[in-house]
């Protein structure tokens, strides 16, 4: 089966990606209660497009099985979910 997600075509700023932002800020307000801004260095942002090729391969893994129009469901079915927030 085909992957579902590109990486050169992903945006993390989709639902899941999204979600999964708000959960890692969560548990980052949990533990801290205090928000830091952080910036990549040259050296992380080199990283970056490496790093979203991983995030695109492990998201893709745990989509196997899925069609697209699920993946699709899926992620409208998750935006809809941090809009509860």
């Amino acid at each position: 089966m085909a992957a579902i997600y590109d990486p050169k075509s992903f945006d993390p700023s989709n639902g899941i990606g999204r979600l999964l932002g708000r959960v890692k800020m969560a548990m980052h307000e949990a533990l801290e209660r205090e928000l830091a801004i952080l910036e990549l260095t040259p050296e992380g942002k080199a990283v970056y497009p490496k790093l979203i090729a991983t995030y695109v391969n492990v998201l893709n893994r745990f989509m196997r099985g899925f069609t697209k129009a699920e993946a699709h469901q899926l992620e409208t079915l998750l935006s809809r979910m941090l809009v509860n927030d």
